[in-house]
């Protein structure tokens, strides 16, 4: 009688250690993921950091169908066309709320002061934004998103 305790006890301790291997396993590849979770959020949170911009100044004259924008560069991160290009302009009229497509606006680097064609730190960024109607008298406001979520905005009067 005795052999069949040693062998019930045997058969659950074999049972604990199988138990015990499948939850720590278990939880190891959580930790590992909350951990790869971590490091993207952060890495995002740098991106973030790093791709810092203000629009500085708006102008626009009534009867005109432009819009100039100057915008500078307050990030760490130098920003090539294929970025500034990913931007999201929005402009808010005195009557209707305007996103502006790609074709109707451009841009220039009016000061790149080390001379390699990407938008660095400190450097001012030109938008001029082609509405095609007249801006009539009135609060506007323009609105830049970049490709990852930074935004600023400034509103001016007509």
């Amino acid at each position: 009688m005795s052999s069949g305790y040693i062998i019930v006890e045997a058969i659950f301790l074999i049972s604990a250690i199988i138990a015990a291997s499948a939850f720590s396993t278990t939880m190891y590849s959580m930790i590992n993921d909350i951990g790869q979770i971590q490091k993207e959020n952060l890495q995002k949170l740098k991106n973030e950091i790093t791709t810092g911009f203000r629009v500085v100044f708006a102008y626009g004259e009534a009867g005109g169908s432009n819009i100039t924008v100057w915008v500078k560069n307050i990030g760490g991160e130098d920003l090539q066309d294929s970025l500034i290009r990913l931007f999201d302009i929005y402009v808010k009229t005195p009557d209707n709320f305007l996103r502006i497509p790609q074709s109707s606006w451009d841009y220039s680097i009016v000061n790149d002061a080390d001379g390699d064609g990407r938008w660095g730190f400190g450097e001012t960024l030109e938008i001029i934004i082609n509405l095609g109607f007249q801006l009539a008298e009135g609060d506007y406001t323009v609105k830049l998103v970049s490709y990852n979520g930074q935004t600023s905005s400034y509103s001016f009067s007509v």
